[in-house]
């Protein structure tokens, strides 16, 4: 028993000394403020968000598409919500996730989850659009992946 119990310390005592080297987060984090909630979308779901290089906040939905709406007072007020990537019929398109590289471009990628009836020519997909400009105009659907029906 003596033995499990030194054991157990030595494991302890070196996960802690681990924990100690690890770098601490230096980037930036968002915490939603419960108290004074305010809206972005009205309506939709899967909502994400982030903080761009320039400070503005940008945050997209599903929401009979995908759409975006950005802040440029840290989540006080939003523009309007806007349509980047329509839904096809019988086809919505789910699930954003946004990003922006180093060098400045915004993706927006997303899943197109067709319904019935199936075809071969509607497919679940990975699918993306992409914006070069801080998020003012967005480039035609980019088709990642394709897989079945």
């Amino acid at each position: 028993m003596k033995k499990v119990g030194v054991l157990l310390l030595t494991i302890c005592l070196s996960i802690i000394t681990d924990a100690r080297t690890v770098n601490r987060y230096e980037g930036s984090r968002i915490f939603w403020d419960a108290r004074n909630p305010v809206v972005i979308f009205n309506g939709g779901g899967y909502a994400r968000l982030i903080e761009l290089q320039d400070g503005r906040l940008l945050a997209c939905c599903e929401s009979s598409g995908i759409r975006i709406a950005t802040s440029n007072n840290k989540g006080h007020t939003w523009s309007a919500a806007r349509t980047i990537a329509p839904n096809p019929d019988k086809w919505p398109n789910c699930v954003p996730d946004l990003i922006q590289l180093s060098d400045g471009t915004i993706i927006v990628a997303y899943n197109p989850r067709p319904s019935s009836p199936y075809s071969p020519d509607r497919h679940f997909s990975i699918r993306l659009r992409r914006s070069t400009d801080n998020g003012n105009t967005w480039s035609d659907e980019i088709v990642v992946y394709d897989a079945g029906y």
